[in-house]
């Protein structure tokens, strides 16, 4: 389980969460947007800078999906 906000910078601003799941072998469970949560987000549902994402993936996938988002 980890938690990350997303950067500016990174390649995963403005991404959305099917793609994020699909190419990084994660599930997002809650995305938190201006404090507010949303629980099982929505394929569709774009993640954009100073949001951020909780989501399960083994180690390996976590480190992955951390980089991507410097």
């Amino acid at each position: 389980l980890a938690r990350l906000e997303i950067s500016k910078q990174g390649k995963l601003k403005n991404t959305c969460v099917d793609d994020i799941e699909n190419q990084h072998k994660v599930s997002i469970t809650i995305v938190i947007k201006n404090g507010e949560r949303v629980f099982h987000p929505r394929g569709n549902e774009i993640l954009n800078p100073g949001d951020t994402m909780v989501f399960l993936a083994e180690t390996n996938q976590i480190q992955q999906v951390i980089r991507l988002n410097r």
